[in-house]
């Protein structure tokens, strides 16, 4: 049976040197000569459009070069910046995701921006990033030729320049762009400070933002769902307006799940004074719905609720039948059976005992609500549900989200523990 310790002992140390091997890579990203960062860490390998080139946009010069990645591949920033520009919408009426511009110091102490298209956002306007952190995924990039997830990345030496078109028709007049493998190969960036990695941890995060569609749809007929483009996360979208409410809209949503809390941030155009159409407007919100079995648009079967007005998370599994209502676009009330896309929905606490406490906060378009979800057990695969509405105007986003798989570094931590678990029931044996 000595043959049985020398392999354990042996698989032990290969299991140690794998774990090691994955902590020192884990984090490890690609650099440019000069010390820039790849955007997604990987070189640019020609498969998608380069600088100038003039496929895919109708004989225009493409002012940027495109990154070939698949949905979800982290999106970094290339040096120390500060973020100075976002939209949730980087193509106008198109699903095609948000943009972050930033702009980024030199060692000769200039400055430029650089931008990261068709992405979805984890930093924001006015925050700082460092070299190598993490500032947004790459999401659904719906074209005429399919979905070509990739990112669009930019740099404009005069750090006033911020949006650009894509494609020029002339390549004497670059917009204020310029090749950016050229521009990292041939400058230093600042100093930097790498972020530090974080400690591994069981803990999920999710994110899903891909930007709500649509410019402003005035609709008749309420309740009616609109089916989004193939490739988007939500399943419906309603915006029912009446007169100058046709144009409000929900921008985009965060969700991020760490240490048993789920954070939902919604971005919207709403800003208090300028909001056109009524003297009196006011912002009602609708609660946060949650299934952890198959939710489909068809069952309309929920099983947790989170009543933003009061911060609580409420258990309804053996309460399908509690009254739910509709007090703004109708006035009426529905159970979860008959509950109809399209309205603000909210929770009757009545007689429920809340399992976890929230929080929910509003400053002008953002509005974020955070609570523990521990309790729920499952922490992947399951669907979420917002309901907003603002008076008359109706904007409901209901979509489905997932807590990724845990890291490699898990893994092998995992498997080496599985290896230690197994030596020792060998030894045992043998003795």
């Amino acid at each position: 049976m000595r043959w049985i310790q020398r392999f354990c002992n042996v698989s032990v140390m290969v299991m140690a040197l794998l774990t090691i091997f994955a902590a020192s890579h884990a984090h490890a990203q690609l650099k440019t000569s000069t010390g820039f960062f790849y955007p997604t860490n990987s070189y640019w390998d020609g498969s998608y459009i380069g600088w100038l080139q003039t496929n895919g946009g109708n004989g225009q010069y493409h002012l940027a070069i495109d990154f070939k990645e698949n949905y979800g591949t982290p999106v970094v920033a290339i040096a120390d910046g500060e973020v100075v520009a976002e939209t949730f919408q980087y193509v106008s009426g198109q699903d095609e995701g948000g943009a972050l511009v930033v702009k980024h110091q030199l060692s000769d102490g200039s400055y430029f921006t650089a931008l990261y298209g068709h992405i979805s956002l984890i930093k924001r306007q006015g925050e700082t990033v460092k070299a190598g952190e993490q500032i947004g995924t790459i999401t659904n990039c719906w074209t005429q030729w399919g979905n070509l997830t990739h990112l669009h990345f930019e740099i404009h030496p005069n750090p006033s320049v911020i949006w650009t078109p894509a494609y020029t028709w002339s390549t004497s007049d670059l917009k204020g762009c310029v090749d950016p493998l050229a521009f990292m190969n041939n400058n230093t960036p600042a100093s930097q400070t790498p972020p530090q990695p974080e400690e591994p941890s069981i803990s999920f995060q999710g994110q899903i933002d891909d930007t709500f569609i649509g410019e402003g749809y005035q609709w008749v007929e309420q309740n009616k769902p609109n089916l989004l483009s193939q490739g988007s996360d939500y399943q419906y979208a309603d915006i029912i307006g009446y007169n100058s409410w046709d144009y409000f809209n929900i921008r985009g949503m965060n969700i991020g799940i760490r240490d048993g809390k789920l954070t939902v941030d919604i971005r919207t155009d709403y800003t208090p004074g300028i909001v056109p159409g009524t003297q009196n407007a006011r912002t009602d919100y609708g609660d946060l719905f949650l299934s952890l079995n198959g939710w489909t648009p068809d069952s309309e079967v929920w099983e947790y609720v989170f009543d933003t007005s009061v911060g609580k998370l409420y258990d309804i599994r053996n309460a399908q039948d509690h009254i739910l209502y509709s007090d703004d676009v109708y006035g009426e009330r529905y159970n979860t059976q008959s509950y109809r896309h399209g309205q603000e929905v909210e929770i009757d606490p009545t007689n429920l005992v809340a399992i976890a406490d929230g929080t929910t906060s509003k400053t002008n378009g953002l509005y974020s609500m955070t609570f523990d979800i521990t309790k729920l057990g499952l922490l992947s695969d399951f669907s979420l549900a917002f309901h907003w509405t603002m008076g008359c105007a109706n904007d409901v986003i209901e979509g489905m989200v997932s807590a990724p798989e845990p890291s490699t570094m898990l893994l092998l931590s995992s498997g080496l523990l599985g290896v230690l678990a197994f030596r020792n029931k060998l030894l045992k044996q043998r003795c």
